[in-house]
């Protein structure tokens, strides 16, 4: 059996009433031994808000993220807070300098 696991973007959801459990079982120090020791998990601060809308269901994303960050905000030439057209929620729309187009 292969226990590498494939290259890729994974997406992680997690209910709203499931996230205390979530939390306790990742400070278990056996299950955080099998975590890299740069990523942290962290999870959304709001649910999916079409799923919210639409079902009434508090579904939130969650991430596996470097504690590192490979970009900082010295990157950042120009930053404006919009709309989003498709469903009117704020985003923020950002232009990065070389440095950051690259990665």
């Amino acid at each position: 059996m292969n226990d590498e696991i494939p290259d890729g973007e994974y997406m992680f959801r997690i209910q709203k009433d499931s996230i205390a459990k979530f939390n306790v079982m990742l400070n278990r120090s056996d299950l955080k031994a099998f975590l890299p020791v740069d990523i942290s998990i962290c999870i959304d601060a709001k649910p999916d808000f079409r799923l919210q809308k639409n079902q009434n269901i508090e579904i939130f994303d969650f991430y596996a993220l470097k504690k590192e960050p490979e970009l900082t905000g010295d990157v950042i030439t120009d930053a404006r807070a919009t709309f989003d057209p498709q469903d009117n929620r704020p985003v923020v729309s950002m232009a990065m300098n070389s440095e950051g187009a690259d990665n």
